[in-house]
């Protein structure tokens, strides 16, 4: 398979940690997203929305869309399960990822930004004011959610747990930060706690910046992820 990802792409680290929790072998394709890549020819060739991810498989089969990716890679490598065995709790946990995947994640991707500075003409106080508000909101809703959902580790949502920043760059992490020390998030940090030692994740997590700008060879060869 073919992966075509970025370092800082949210819904492409949903799908990395996937892939190495499940140990499928896969090929990383770099797009740069802060040179807009993802709107060149050659990528829209493979994605025409010219979004991050998509997954090429063997056959040339093309997937895109994070959480359509992950229900194809649960039912082609079974194990480990992404989702909780019983109806419910898979009920919840879909619930949960779609919160962050559909109703807070889409108003901080780059299609938005660009629109925000290039025809609302905001400045960057204003625009760092919308990215907190979405994203405070959006960690909120998962706290209230959250209480009572420990044991339900298949969210794969908002942190690299190399580093524990946030991938939508330092003022996403800055205002996410302050919930956190205000203790407003208890029961986020009990699960990012309780998901830190997870194999898969820290496998599928970003090794830094640096690295992946540089297209790192471990990143870019064709492996079985361990």
């Amino acid at each position: 398979m073919k992966f075509y990802s970025f370092w800082r792409s949210l819904a492409s680290f949903r799908v990395r940690i996937a892939l190495h929790l499940k140990n499928a072998a896969h090929e990383v394709v770099l797009v740069d997203i802060d040179r807009d890549e993802q709107r060149s020819a050659d990528y829209a060739s493979v994605n025409p929305q010219m979004v991050l991810p998509a997954l090429v498989l063997d056959d040339g089969t093309v997937l895109s869309q994070s959480l359509a990716i992950l229900d194809y890679l649960d039912e082609t490598f079974p194990e480990p399960p992404l989702l909780p065995a019983d109806i419910k709790g898979r009920a919840r946990v879909r619930a949960l990822a779609l919160m962050v995947a559909c109703e807070g994640h889409p108003l901080l991707v780059p299609r938005v930004r660009h629109y925000l500075d290039d025809v609302l003409k905001l400045d960057q106080e204003a625009q760092a004011a919308w990215r907190k508000h979405w994203i405070v909101e959006t960690l909120k809703t998962l706290e209230a959610q959250l209480a009572g959902a420990q044991g339900h580790r298949a969210l794969l949502l908002w942190r690299c747990a190399d580093d524990g920043r946030y991938l939508h760059g330092r003022p996403c992490f800055d205002c996410a930060h302050a919930e956190y020390r205000s203790g407003a998030l208890p029961h986020h940090q009990a699960y990012l706690r309780d998901v830190d030692g997870t194999a898969g994740l820290r496998a599928g997590a970003p090794a830094g910046a640096a690295r992946y700008a540089a297209g790192d060879a471990a990143e870019v060869t064709a492996r079985p992820p361990g």
